[in-house]
């Protein structure tokens, strides 16, 4: 049930946290082990919020066409699994997520601050598609998980990387990319406005007419290149990262006319890729050269 391409991208979106605190605020880089338990703890948290999705859209993957970028992992049709695993993989491995947060921040293996992101992160992600107020069902999926994925996880990778005092502003370093993901979920919840609608889902892509969709995007798009310039005037942003994500938004204005022109989000998601590996290259050589 689990897409390895996801759990690769949280990898390096985890990455380019742990990078940004290593070259904005650290002395001395944080060790490998430091690094790796932190992803370690973060993993059952996302593994959980993954599997809640899948059993919440098991109706939704089933009508809709799936493709690499939309349409879930299509594992309960293709391998004839029971949707209750999905349920009892969420709970299982939230409960280890749970246990691992809880140990770590008693032992000091994992800050407090650390811990506090991971509990919002769960809950959050949790939040989009199960509870009493699933808000992918309600208009505020997109929003939610532009969020978890492109705020909250990198601001945990930094605050691994520093493991101490974790200034406020650092979090501004990631609402450009958050806004790059919010662009992309437009894109991948597109294919899927069909069947998503005649499960109740109600995503933006079922609710608002492909004009506004696109007036939404380009707003994305924009808040890039202002929420950029704010990071850079308030927070702590290098020019350098500022250059390399803003030589890729031009592209996303290509994407942006593509978007609701063909059902395929893969334009949306490769500019995205590009503004992840533009994040991973510029933090990594900072790290390097200071």
């Amino acid at each position: 049930m689990a897409r390895p391409d996801q759990l690769l991208l949280m990898v390096f979106v985890y990455l380019i946290g742990v990078l940004a605190g290593t070259a904005t605020y650290t002395v001395a880089p944080p060790s490998l082990v430091s690094v790796s338990v932190g992803f370690g703890v973060y993993l059952p948290i996302a593994l959980s919020v993954h599997y809640a999705n899948e059993y919440a859209d098991y109706e939704t993957d089933r009508l809709t066409t799936r493709t690499r970028f939309s349409g879930g992992s299509g594992a309960f049709d293709r391998l004839a699994i029971d949707r209750q695993l999905a349920k009892y993989a969420t709970i299982g491995t939230g409960i280890l997520g749970g246990v691992l947060i809880t140990v770590g921040v008693v032992t000091g293996v994992v800050g407090l601050f650390s811990g506090v992101l991971l509990c919002t992160i769960a809950l959050l992600g949790w939040a989009y598609s199960v509870g009493p107020y699933p808000l992918a069902w309600n208009g505020l999926g997109e929003i939610d998980n532009a969020l978890l994925g492109g705020v909250l996880l990198p601001w945990y990778g930094l605050s691994i990387a520093v493991d101490g005092s974790v200034p406020i502003t650092s979090v501004l370093l990631f609402v450009p990319f958050g806004c790059a993901v919010f662009c992309n979920l437009l894109a991948t919840t597109w294919p899927d406005r069909q069947a998503d609608a005649a499960v109740g889902k109600f995503t933006l892509a079922t609710q608002w007419p492909s004009s506004s969709l696109k007036r939404m995007y380009f707003s994305g798009v924009l808040g890039i290149i202002l929420t950029t310039a704010l990071a850079i005037y308030i927070g702590d942003l290098p020019l350098f990262v500022a250059i390399g994500m803003l030589a890729v938004t031009p592209l996303l204005f290509w994407s942006a006319r593509q978007y609701t022109a063909q059902e395929s989000p893969f334009p949306t998601v490769f500019v995205m890729l590009l503004f992840v590996t533009s994040q991973v290259i510029s933090w990594a050589y900072l790290c390097i050269i200071y």
